[in-house]
């Protein structure tokens, strides 16, 4: 993918989320976050073939999180968080 292609992308998915994040409810949050995995090759020790090193790869990772407030209070509040992650 091209970084052209990248960011028509990007900003589609932002046009699209926050134009529904403004009618949120005061004691619901939800958040998104769309992000790219780096995960660096691994040599294997002692290997006696001629190519020793694991590839992981590289992912797009997507992230979803949904919080609401159990309790509040003047100078605190406790929120349950349930966070979900999808890594292509």
């Amino acid at each position: 993918m091209s970084w052209k292609q990248l960011w028509i992308v990007a900003l589609a998915v932002v046009a699209l989320v926050s134009s529904p994040a403004t009618a949120q409810d005061e004691n619901n949050q939800l958040a998104g976050i769309l992000g790219r995995t780096f995960i660096s090759n691994e040599g294997i020790k002692g290997a006696t073939f001629s190519n020793p090193f694991v590839r992981f790869g590289n992912g797009l990772t997507f992230e979803v999180n949904y919080s609401r407030y159990l309790i509040t209070g003047p100078l605190f509040a406790l929120s349950g968080e349930v966070p979900v992650v999808f890594n292509l």
